[in-house]
């Protein structure tokens, strides 16, 4: 790859020639006339991208000016070309109509669409007509790509082509994104945007597998992996905060094609997870028994959720920051209870029962086979056949703790998933640059305190083996036989699983919140009310997550559009900037969640977090893979800007090392994301694709 692919926006490498504002004070209209007059066709393939700076600052025969910098030279250059192109403009569109005067306009102006060409082209100014409406691409620095309608710049344009452009861009008006989001909207969304079923519901799995310690470990690995991921993005998107997201980054940086993979793979991940939230709602409402969820007002209940998930993402965009912003607050300020509460049910310190805790459910020695009771840090054996007997005809020894822990980490990134849309959502922001970065530094404080420490306390407070935790496999049924199922109900009775009235729904062999741990150790302690409160929370939790699921992947559908890689229709905005056609297309795959009414609803559930939670690693790992490339292309442009410059932005610590560790660690976790059907009796074909789905269309090529 040349050197000048790996930054095709940032000009050439050679020194141009810059007037000071002094000179472009003189720079009159004769002046401009003279030169455009005097200057012939030009091959754009091979000419500096800053044109009119060069270009005038040669017949002014000015010295180069000193900069700080390369990366302010840059922004100077650019600003004065910006200001060059605005005064050509306003001379050529006062001049009189003529049919011997030739104005230069570049090819992809002309609306030529079987020209291969890339050079400037004479046509009599007659045959034109001035249009300032056509929309500038998010990323153009005055270059022209070819076909791409977005991209044009303002200009002048064929008459012979004035009803295509007036009609499209002229009537109405073409409008992007805009940057609205304040500061504090991107802190909170970095905090607790899209923390939800995950952290609260689905944690069960890893605890029922791998144990307290077992399953700490899996969200500590995974944590890592995110933070890698999070810590690299930040900076590509700070250096270049409008460069289209997760497929911009990917394209720029690696491969074109590779960047459109991963994005629709992106956005199929979140648009499949929009979904996934509105059907954990639903089952958490089968809590309260009086709704009569499932039953004929599930279809009520999944159209309200929908309605007010896709009405928040056809508001103003500042509207979804506030709602996240004030979404956060109760999020955080819930969480933060739930876990200075379990460090006190913890000592003894709750009513009616005191009961200190402490460590019981991490000592290995007080596990009973007999009554099949199993305690510790770890399950007794990898069994994913287990339905709450103890976990004792599995793998045993290292090989199962480390087949348990692996396990815990493929589940515990459908729990990080959607961590880095502060990034999407930075180009919205006022000032990215000094936003984003702030933002990323706040996730040290998500995955620290309202995973790693809610995992821990949670884990102290409940038996892993405790039958109403959720298994691995959702679909196994109800136990084969009565005795099986009296065994069963003792275990759960010795894990004071009887101080509460609930019903575990058998639902597809699934379950509602009485599954979730949280609900589970208040239940244990006798606290039945609050536990029903806190259900009411895991119903808000997934609303809100699932509107910042529907938030990513609309700008995600976006920004593939104005890239050229899905129809221009989704980069269709309103005047307040809402892509509303990306936010109804997307969100009409919502409609998903009507599942819900059948009894297989689970089921279903089940296969749409393997999907999003492989699809979210392959994310991740692209996006570290797509770091290493930025970062040794920085290092083959240092005439652009270095790492070490005073004007970067923002520098991700331990580089590229960091990358390399979230590289190698995400392709590890993608590559074992379902390694159990590999083992002997587990073979599932629809486990099989669902978990490997999303890899197989990354890397399949059309016949």
């Amino acid at each position: 790859m040349d050197q000048d692919d790996l930054f095709p926006n940032r000009g050439s490498s050679s020194s141009s020639t810059l007037p000071d504002s002094t000179s472009l004070r003189s720079v009159d209209t004769e002046l401009v006339k003279e030169v455009l007059e005097a200057t012939d066709p030009v091959d754009l393939n091979h000419v500096d991208k800053l044109y009119f700076t060069n270009l005038f600052g040669m017949h002014l025969k000015q010295d180069q000016r000193e900069f700080a910098s390369d990366f302010e030279k840059f922004n100077k250059e650019t600003l004065m070309e910006e200001r060059l192109r605005s005064k050509v403009s306003k001379v050529l569109s006062s001049q009189q109509k003529s049919n011997h005067r030739l104005r230069v306009v570049g090819s992809s102006d002309t609306w030529d669409q079987k020209s291969d060409s890339n050079s400037f082209k004479t046509i009599p100014l007659n045959e034109t007509e001035w249009n300032e409406n056509v929309p500038i691409d998010l990323e153009k620095n005055f270059e022209t790509i070819q076909d791409d309608v977005s991209s044009v710049e303002k200009g002048f344009i064929p008459v012979s082509k004035r009803n295509f452009v007036s009609e499209w861009y002229h009537k109405p008006k073409r409008y992007n994104i805009q940057r609205k989001l304040k500061t504090r909207n991107l802190l909170n969304i970095a905090l607790g945007g899209t923390i939800g079923v995950g952290i609260l519901l689905s944690s069960g799995k890893g605890f029922s597998i791998a144990g307290p310690l077992g399953c700490l470990i899996g969200f500590m690995i995974t944590g890592m992996v995110v933070l890698a991921t999070m810590l690299s993005f930040c900076e590509m998107v700070t250096l270049l905060p409008l460069c289209g997201g997760v497929s911009g980054v990917a394209s720029r940086f690696v491969d074109d094609a590779f960047g459109f993979a991963l994005g629709i793979g992106y956005w199929f991940s979140y648009t499949i997870g929009l979904p996934t939230e509105i059907i954990a709602a639903t089952i958490m409402l089968s809590y309260y028994e009086h709704l009569h969820v499932p039953g004929p007002s599930t279809s009520a209940w999944v159209v309200f959720f929908i309605v007010v998930i896709v009405s928040i993402n056809l508001c103003d965009v500042r509207v979804y920051g506030e709602v996240e912003y004030f979404s956060t607050i109760i999020k955080v300020l819930a969480l933060l209870v739930l876990i200075i509460f379990m460090v006190v049910l913890n000592a003894g310190g709750v009513a009616p029962s005191h009961e200190y805790i402490g460590f019981r459910y991490w000592d290995s020695s007080k596990t009973n086979r007999t009554e099949f009771i199993s305690n510790g840090p770890f399950r007794p054996t990898f069994d994913l056949a287990d339905k709450g007997l103890g976990s004792f005809n599995g793998i045993g020894g290292n090989l199962g703790r480390f087949c348990s822990v692996l396990v815990a980490c493929v589940l515990a990134a459908y729990s990080y998933v959607g961590t880095e849309i502060v990034l999407i959502a930075g180009g919205e922001s006022q000032n990215p640059r000094k936003a984003i970065p702030a933002a990323t530094k706040v996730i040290y404080w998500r995955i620290i305190f309202f995973y790693m420490l809610a995992i821990f306390v949670i884990g102290l407070n409940i038996n892993s083996g405790d039958p109403r935790l959720l298994r691995f496999y959702t679909d196994g049924g109800a136990p084969a036989d009565s005795q099986e199922q009296q065994d069963i109900q003792s275990v759960m009775d010795r894990n004071n699983g009887n101080n509460c009235h609930f019903t575990l729904l058998k639902w597809g062999g699934f379950s509602n919140g009485n599954q979730s741990p949280w609900i589970i150790a208040l239940q244990s302690a006798g606290l039945c009310s609050f536990a029903a409160v806190l259900n009411a929370f895991l119903i808000y939790f997934a609303l809100t997550a699932g509107s910042s699921q529907l938030y990513a992947s609309s700008r995600t559908l976006y920004y593939l559009s104005i890239q050229g890689k899905v129809p221009k229709v989704f980069g269709i905005c309103s005047k307040r900037g809402v892509p509303y056609i990306s936010v109804l297309f997307t969100g009409s795959f919502s409609t998903l969640a009507f599942f819900a009414v059948e009894q297989n609803t689970v089921v279903v559930f089940s296969r749409y977090l393997s999907i999003c939670a492989s699809a979210g690693l392959i994310v991740w790992t692209g996006m570290c893979l797509s770091f290493i490339r930025f970062y040794y292309g920085l290092q083959l442009r240092p005439d652009i800007i270095t790492r070490n410059d005073d004007n970067y932005p923002y520098r991700s610590p331990f580089q590229p090392y960091l990358a390399y560790f979230g590289f190698c660690m995400g392709s590890i976790l993608v590559l074992s994301s379902g390694f159990v059907v590999f083992l002997n009796g587990h073979w599932s074909t629809t486990f099989f694709f669902t978990s490997y789905g999303s890899l197989i269309l990354l890397f399949a090529r059309p016949t």
